[in-house]
Order: C-alpha cells, then structure tokens, then sequence
C-alpha cells in the first residue's frame, strides 16, 4: 500500500475547434506585439534620422533633370531647401520652466524662437536639457520647432517666416524640473524662387542651367 494522498490529475480535452480558436489568438496576440514593437522602434528612428532623409531626398531629387518642374508646387518649394548653420545667428531662442507643484504635478517648459532674418526656416531643430534647482541634467528632448510642412501634430508645426515669433509649450511631469537650456542642433532656410520659377540658390545650379542652354542652342 502506499503512504500519503493519492495526487489527482486533471486532464483537460479541448475539440479541435477550440484548439484552433485558442491558436488564432495567441498568434494575433503576438502579432500584434511585435507589429507595435516594431512600429515604435521605425519612429524613434525617424524621429532621430529625420533630418538626414530629408537632406538625402533632397540630394535625390536635385541630380534629376527639372524634379521640380513635375512636382505640384507646394512640394517642389517644400523640397528646395538648404542646411544653413550661419542662419543661427538670425534667431532668438529661449526656454522658460514653470516648474510643476506637487498636488497637479503638471509643469510647463515654453519654449520661443524668433526669426529676426530675411528668409524663410523650413526645418529647425532643438535639444532642451532639463535641469533640477542644482542645475544638473535630468532629462533631454529633441523637439522640431519648424518643419516645411504643417499638420495637425505637435512635430509639424510648419516654417517659420521671417520676423515671425513662435512659442511652444511643452508639458514637464518631473516635479524635479526647476530649469532648462536649448541648443538649435539643425537649421534648414527655404532657397528662394524668381519670377520664373527658377532657383537663386547655388552657383552650381546656375552652371546646369547653363549647360542646358548650350546644349539646346547646339
């Protein structure tokens, strides 16, 4: 005979179609795991890289013969742009905290830029550096301050003309956030189009164009 409680197994019979229906949604389960996975990681990337597609769009779209002619022209002229890093000189950018309180813990970081130069900001580019009343770092967040176009999103507020003034605020839940400092990390300024339609960018514009006219007089 044998000492102690006989241990009882439960079995338990699912029908076949109970077993598929199980199987169904453990795979759409997962699916829809790793397709949010991978969507918030393609962000991210985008987020940090958008600067660098936009430049190598550009690039892109410049070797071909007269791009700009068979685009409609709120694209074409989105497109016609130019890093310009000197152009920080021509713009006023400041960053003021309204810390958060302990009862809503809801602050407030508000961010102005002014565009105090004669051309157009299509894409501009900051880091804010959080800091407690110390002054040391807390946090950091990039934000697009003007993108070439305009959307109903926090990161496509569209250019920013010149002598315009934009304010930004953003919501600090930090309770630790007493101070903040910007860096403008990229700048991009629309080249400007004459009455033709022409660009008067860079020299090297003005030679294709030139070599065009040869060759048709040839």
């Amino acid at each position: 005979m044998h000492d102690g409680a006989y241990q009882q197994a439960v079995i338990v019979r699912r029908g076949f179609f109970s077993s598929l229906a199980t199987g169904f949604f453990m795979f759409l389960t997962v699916s829809v795991v790793c397709g949010a996975g991978l969507g918030f990681y393609g962000m991210n990337m985008l987020d940090r890289h958008a600067g660098t597609v936009i430049a190598m769009g550009q690039s892109f779209l410049t070797n071909l013969p007269d791009w700009d002619t068979k685009l409609p022209p709120i694209l074409a002229d989105a497109l016609r742009d130019r890093r310009d890093p000197e152009y920080r000189d021509q713009i006023a950018a400041s960053v003021d905290v309204d810390a958060a309180s302990s009862r809503d813990r809801h602050g407030r970081a508000v961010v102005v830029i002014e565009n105090n130069g004669k051309s157009t900001i299509s894409f501009l580019v900051a880091r804010l550096v959080l800091k407690d009343e110390n002054g040391t770092p807390v946090n950091e967040i990039t934000e697009h301050l003007a993108t070439p176009f305009a959307f109903d999103d926090h990161d496509a507020r569209g250019p920013l003309l010149p002598g315009s003034k934009r304010e930004i605020p953003l919501t600090v839940r930090d309770t630790r956030i007493k101070k903040a400092t910007l860096e403008l990390t990229d700048v991009r300024t629309f080249v400007e189009r004459s009455s033709k339609g022409e660009s008067r960018g860079s020299a090297a514009d003005e030679d294709k164009s030139e070599d065009r006219e040869l060759s048709r007089a040839d």
